[in-house]
């Protein structure tokens, strides 16, 4: 065990350092919080665990009991001359564990039977203790630190820790052995002691501190040597500073040892031949010194003497001291509480004044008439109320005058001990002395204790009646006494001291006037404020020169107090006074209104006060009332304070014009704004890339690229460079415009001028590229981004995570996402939301919902858009009850859910021709006033069409071509789709014809419902010649366009054509689909050409096609037609076994040729 050695706490060296003053109530005693009983008689200490020496009466120590000599110590260092020290890793990078459960030091006792080597370090109290007690024990390894509560554990410490300490196997440091006999009756063998084995080597010193700074180069923290270490839940820096004492023992005790080692030249010690070299001198000390054992020492009064008092003093003193050691024993306090703190000189003549004129108050009926006696039975007693009067007390306090602390230990002294009970006199005297020293911490202590005793006394004229007798100041005492009334609340109390303050002409220091200014307006005391208004404004000029500005801290605090109309009636009582406020300090009233939320009325009604009684605005001012009313988006009012402000001929300056342009340009109003621009340009006005900026911003917002050239342009021209932030708006508009290889040569551009991008540029990039879907190029950025000392932020992973999800790639996704996470940024919703769509679109909801769940464990509520991405999840996986129950969920919690949500549902619901439904969701949308879009209306239209309801779907879409919102390409393809359902394909081709004069642009879709149209109806020629005009278009048709034209042809033209038009597709880079393969399948079993048919199916498989119901469908009705029943069942135990579910169609087909007979048995075993 390695301990070092504590710095015991005598009194003397307490009331020197301690951190909690004597006169501030202590903490609980902990020997009543947990239990812990000392005893405190004259009783000798009792080590119940040591066996008893009969012979002289001892105990025998552990270490006796082993039989070891001084020698055998010895002879064990020479086996550490190979030793190496072990360098231990700094305090913050050392483990650290707080013990404070019985299970902790259960662990803790396990640790120190693991280990060779331990320090130890006890941090004792005996301040408030009768004998002293452990508070905090601290224990070092080499790999962890501990500290221990002692108070807490203090009956279970013994037990636990009792074998590792006397364990003679492992090595200690210490010199707290008494202490650790005295309260946990633990016995120390192998001990190794820091300052006596430091005198060996011959250094300067051998304290602690100084081993710490000499090996260690660490400067050891005293600060807190003297706290009181009873107090529960310690302070960091004080569990720091147990820490620090001790870390470095072990360290130490490796050099030493190594020192002492070499010292010994390497010689096999042995008795008394080498007791004279290195190591002997510690081993020596130290075994002696391990077989000390505690005694109890108590301080003996009878042994009390004083050389400048006299036979009757002396016995008072003793008598007195008697009565203090009874009192310390049983209230279990140590005799430095209850003791006089203070020199006895003063308090002698008073006691003996007690003792000469006094007596005559004591009972008669004691036996004795010697005065001696008399008192003696008054301290045995505990009578002493009448020992003291007000004239004694208030004699010695003023003796005490020059000596602060001495008058505060009396002060409490001869309350708490003697019963005395202070007057409002004592009182005033004792905070008279504080005062004059300046002691503003403790006066205020005595002064709160003061208030609460004589509430209602006049405490104004009591501490006026001591000036002259104790020479303080009356300014410092009168304000003190302002600002202690207002800090415990007695506001009536305070505005009568500070009026009659200025009645009788005593300054009020600044502190007082803020103390009480702070304390009515924060108690909202509206009247206490406006009787003393007009006394605080007499105050303002001598506050001035004193470095006080009254007007700006008066103002500034009723405005931050929220008390407008005082502060207006401040002003103008100070202008009626003729001291009018300079402009500077209302500037910063009117900057204080305007930041205040919806107190813009009234910094304009202080501005139109100043307009009316002064002082004159300035250019500051009106600049903060023009930027305040810009960033409200009051761009009128703003422009007539820019006019007033031209009237009254002050000329806008650069800051003036940059706020009304970037308040024009954030308003939308950019013609207005460019105008201004030009404005200040012609007049001179040197703007700056900051204002240039704000414009270029403007114009990325609305997407017009064209102006934001040319304002980067313009900027340029006018000889303004570009800074970093101008280039980052340059580079985002153009990624936003999705001309990123252009951005990218603009970004190459501003490095080879010198100037180093921002995240802002390498975000823009790489979302540009991440748009375009290449993602490879969007990580060569984040690359360069982070080799250029750039730390991505949640942008850019967002950015990239939202990417990766786009494209499928989710385990790069979620490595990425856990790798931000790690680094210690706050994920919020977009960045889950990315996540949960990526899963979304893969139809994965297991991931989904672990995502959801890991939302609510990171407390980040879920938005519209996660709700949405669960409700698409749900409906795509054909789980709309569930999306439905999680609908009604979200609406019950008020959460607030978009167009797309509701359109989500809607979708799910056509599809499954459930249209009731439908239409019931679009009413319930319009009910929760949430405005549909356009694509919410197609889902309705398409709905309306499917269920036959044609005339009520028109007149919505002549509704939508009317009033909007705008009809789009899905809108017509929808329509046109509705009259080719409705048999009006005429009318569909018409609308088809319409679309040329629109702003909308056909595509390949439109041309395919028309196509399959036109086939279904045996109009061939026209839909060959719309195929055609597909081809003229520049529109690539798509795989169900020839699709829709193969099935024509094998209906109502020749199989070869359909076959030349199929074969067609893949030199056309468009790959034939399951339907198409069973357009042909069905065409060639009508012709009777099973072997083809089978033949195309066995195609499609080998092409990696999977084939659904329907080409099974066909190929097995054609095989029954034709009558080969048996290849039909194959083909049917086929379907079964791959796990295709029959539809009614197929059912039907194998109802009627009885394929099902045995193929009911393989299903129910499938």
């Amino acid at each position: 065990m390695v301990e070092r050695r504590v710095e015991s706490r005598e009194e003397g060296n307490y009331r020197d350092g301690a951190k909690i003053p004597s006169h501030i109530p202590p903490p609980p005693k902990p020997q009543d919080l947990y239990n812990i009983k000392p005893d405190n008689s004259n009783k000798s200490y009792d080590h119940v665990l040591l066996p008893q020496n009969t012979k002289i009466n001892h105990p025998i120590q552990p270490l006796e009991t082993l039989a070891l000599s001084p020698s055998d110590f010895l002879h064990r260092a020479a086996t550490l001359e190979h030793l190496e020290p072990t360098i231990l890793a700094s305090l913050d990078h050392t483990p650290f564990k707080l013990i404070e459960t019985l299970k902790d030091l259960k662990e803790l006792a396990l640790v120190l039977e693991t280990v060779d080597e331990f320090g130890v370090d006890l941090k004792h109290n005996q301040y408030r203790s009768f004998q002293g007690m452990t508070c905090l024990m601290h224990i070092p390894t080499r790999t962890k630190d501990f500290v221990m509560d002692t108070q807490k554990l203090h009956a279970s410490i013994g037990p636990y820790l009792r074998e590792p300490f006397k364990d003679s196997k492992k090595r200690k440091a210490c010199n707290d052995i008494l202490w650790l006999q005295h309260d946990f009756r633990i016995y120390v063998c192998n001990l190794f002691d820091t300052m006596l084995a430091s005198r060996v080597p011959g250094l300067e010193r051998s304290s602690l501190a100084y081993l710490l700074k000499y090996y260690c180069g660490v400067s050891s923290n005293k600060e807190y040597q003297t706290s009181d270490w009873r107090i529960c839940s310690l302070p960091k820096e004080m569990i720091k500073y147990a820490r620090e004492d001790t870390h470095y023992l072990l360290y130490i005790y490796d050099l030493i040892m190594i020192t002492l080692v070499s010292r010994s030249n390497t010689r096999v010690l042995s008795y008394e031949s080498d007791m004279r070299v290195a190591l002997p001198l510690k081993y020596k000390d130290k075994y002696y010194l391990l077989l000390k054992v505690y005694k109890k020492s108590f301080k003996d009064v009878e042994g009390i003497k004083d050389a400048k008092v006299n036979v009757s003093q002396h016995g008072v003193a003793r008598e007195l001291y008697k009565w203090m050691d009874k009192m310390a024993r049983v209230d279990e306090y140590h005799l430095s509480t209850t003791d006089p703190p203070f020199s006895m000189d003063p308090i002698y003549g008073p006691l003996i004044s007690v003792s000469t004129y006094h007596f005559s108050s004591l009972s008669s009926s004691l036996p004795s008439k010697s005065p001696l006696t008399r008192l003696s039975h008054a301290f045995q007693e505990g009578k002493f109320t009448s020992l003291l009067q007000s004239n004694y007390v208030n004699q010695t306090l003023f003796f005490l005058r020059s000596k602060p602390t001495s008058a505060i230990r009396f002060f409490d002294w001869s309350e708490n001990v003697l019963g005395y009970s202070h007057t409002l006199c004592s009182h005033c005297a004792l905070l008279h002395i504080l005062l004059f020293h300046r002691l503003f911490g403790p006066a205020q202590q005595v002064f709160d204790k003061m208030l609460l005793r004589f509430l209602e006394l006049d405490v104004f004229s009591a501490l006026c009646d001591g000036f002259g007798r104790y020479s303080s100041n009356p300014n410092t005492v009168c304000s003190f006494l302002l600002a202690g009334y207002c800090r415990n609340g007695r506001f009536d109390k305070g505005i009568d001291a500070f009026l009659r303050m200025s009645k009788t002409g005593i300054d009020v220091a600044p502190y007082a006037l803020r103390s009480m200014l702070d304390s009515l307006i924060g108690s909202r005391c509206i009247q206490g404020i406006v009787s003393i208004l007009d006394e605080v404004c007499g105050h303002s000029g001598k506050m001035l020169k004193q470095g006080f500005n009254l007007y700006e801290f008066v103002a500034m605090s009723l405005v931050n107090g929220h008390l407008f109309e005082l502060a207006l009636n401040f002003h103008r009582k100070m202008i009626d006074r003729g001291l009018v406020p300079v402009v500077v300090d209302c500037n910063k009233v009117l900057k204080v209104l305007r930041n205040e939320e919806n107190s813009l009325e009234a910094a304009s009604q202080f501005f139109n006060t100043m307009l009316e009684v002064g002082p004159s605005p300035n250019l500051v001012t009106f600049s903060t009332l023009i930027d305040s009313y810009c960033k409200a988006k009051r761009l009128d009012e703003a422009f007539k304070l820019y006019h007033l402000m031209m009237a009254r001929g002050i000329s806008p300056d650069l800051i003036v014009y940059s706020i009304l342009i970037d308040g024009l340009f954030k308003d939308g109003k950019l013609e207005v704004g460019s105008c201004l621009l030009s404005e200040a340009l012609e007049k001179g006005i040197k703007l700056d890339s900051v204002v240039f900026g704000s414009i270029m911003d403007a114009y990325v917002k609305v997407g017009n690229l064209e102006k934001l050239i040319e304002v980067c342009n313009r900027m340029l021209s006018e000889g303004i460079p570009s800074s970093v932030v101008t280039c980052g708006i340059l580079i985002n508009g153009l990624c936003q415009g999705g001309h990123v290889l252009e951005a990218c040569g603009v970004f190459g551009e501003y490095v080879k001028r010198g100037l180093e991008p921002s995240v802002l540029s390498y975000s823009s990039l790489i979302d540009g590229f991440c748009k375009l879907g290449n993602l490879k190029e969007a990580f060569i950025w984040y690359k360069k981004m982070v080799e250029n000392g750039h730390v991505p932020d949640l942008v850019i992973y967002s950015i990239i995570i939202n990417g990766l999800s786009k494209q499928g790639r989710m385990h790069e996704a979620l490595q990425l996402f856990f790798q931000a996470a790690m680094m210690g940024i706050q994920l919020n919703v977009y960045t889950f939301n990315a996540l949960i769509d990526g899963y979304c679109r893969l139809c994965q909801m297991r991931p989904m919902m672990k995502l959801y769940s890991l939302m609510q464990d990171r407390n980040i509520l879920p938005d519209a858009v996660t709700y949405t991405s669960l409700l698409k999840a749900l409906a795509a996986r054909g789980k709309l009850e569930k999306a439905l129950a999680l609908f009604f969920q979200i609406l019950k919690q008020s959460i607030s859910l978009d167009a797309i949500a509701y359109c989500t549902l809607m979708d799910s619901f056509c599809w499954q021709n459930k249209l009731k439904a439908v239409v019931w969701l679009f009413q319930l949308m319009l009910r929760n006033k949430v405005s549909p879009d356009i694509a919410t209306y197609n889902v309705l239209l398409r709905s309306l069409f499917k269920d036959c309801r044609f005339e009520e779907a028109m007149n919505l879409f002549q509704e939508l071509s009317t009033h909007g919102p705008e009809p789009d390409i899905v809108t017509y393809n929808t329509v046109i789709y509705g009259y080719c359902l409705s048999d009006k394909l005429n009318e569909a081709i018409q609308l088809y014809e319409t679309l040329s004069d629109r702003p909308v642009r056909r595509t390949a879709i439109t041309f395919t419902i028309l196509i399959n149209a036109l086939c279904k109806k045996g109009r061939l020629n026209e839909a060959v010649l719309m195929f055609r005009r597909v081809l003229d278009e520049g529109i690539e048709p798509n795989v169900v366009t020839y699709s829709c034209l193969v099935d024509g042809y094998f209906k109502f033209h020749s199989m070869e054509s359909a076959f030349e038009l199929f074969e067609e597709m893949p030199r056309n880079k468009i790959d034939p689909n399951i339907v198409s393969f069973s357009i042909l399948m069905d065409g060639l079993c009508q012709k009777g050409l099973i072997e083809a048919a089978l033949s195309t199916f066995d195609s499609a498989i080998n092409r990696g096609l999977l084939p659904d119901v329907v080409a099974y469908t066909v190929l097995i009705h054609g095989c029954c037609r034709v009558g080969r029943i048996a290849e039909a069942k194959i083909l049917y135990r086929r379907l079964l076994v791959e796990g295709v579910v029959p539809d009614q169609v197929l059912e039907r087909v194998v109802a009627e040729y009885h394929l099902g007979a045995q193929s009911r048995k393989l299903q129910a075993t499938v």
